[in-house]
């Protein structure tokens, strides 16, 4: 009689006619690399999802991602980042502050882009929010 196991690291079920060595039964089990007896629907699940968690593959059900919402503070600050990165990588920006009081003009500019960077950013998300409304 075939037996079905799945073992942590393999992107499908093994098949044996005898148990293999090291057999778990648990999360932990396979976590640590053991081999863990499925059913062959259970097998088939497992080929046909084969990113699937242990537990996923058990229930044979694939749980939906959860995807972390990202609070509007930090949607600005990652939006404003990407306004300065469109002109200023990080090393030209170190090398303005380096030299802030050296070129007081080449600063102004920055400092200037920066703020209409954030002032752009604050109006694109609050029409998003309200579109979102």
């Amino acid at each position: 009689m075939v037996k079905y196991f799945i073992k942590k690291g393999l992107k499908r079920a093994a098949c044996f006619d005898t148990s293999p060595s090291n057999i778990g039964t648990t999360e932990q089990d396979y976590a640590d690399g053991k081999w863990v007896k499925i059913s062959k629907k259970q097998s088939g699940f497992y080929a046909e999802n084969p990113h699937a968690s242990f537990s996923e593959i058990m229930n044979m059900e694939m749980k939906e991602a959860v995807v972390p919402e990202i609070s509007i503070e930090e949607q600005y600050k990652m939006l404003v980042v990407s306004k300065i990165r469109a002109e200023y990588d990080i090393d030209d920006e170190l090398a303005i502050q380096r030299k802030r009081d050296e070129d007081a003009s080449t600063f102004l500019k920055y400092h200037n882009y920066c703020e209409q960077c954030k002032a752009d950013a604050k109006q694109e998300l609050e029409t998003i929010n309200y579109e979102k409304l």
